[in-house]
């Protein structure tokens, strides 16, 4: 039978690889997203921030009829 790698590593170690290696994309995505932002010129900026706008939107009204959703099944299955 095979075992699984992860299962012999020491999860504090692991814990510590994978916040490091976190860090480490997160500050890597900041430095380039700050490098594209400053080459990109103000209309570019406007039109992403009404599409943004826009998703995030979709995305709150997505959030507001799974929340629905969830308190519709919770009455019903209290009565």
């Amino acid at each position: 039978m095979k075992t699984e790698i992860m299962y012999n590593i020491n999860i504090i170690l692991l814990a510590t690889l994978l916040f490091i290696a976190i860090m480490l994309f997160y500050e890597l995505g900041f430095r380039i997203g700050k490098r594209k932002q400053e080459a990109t010129d103000k209309e570019v900026k406007e039109q992403t921030s009404a599409i943004q706008a826009g998703i995030l939107g979709l995305l709150t009204l997505l959030l507001g009829f799974t929340f629905n959703m969830a308190l519709a099944r919770l009455k019903a299955e209290q009565h």
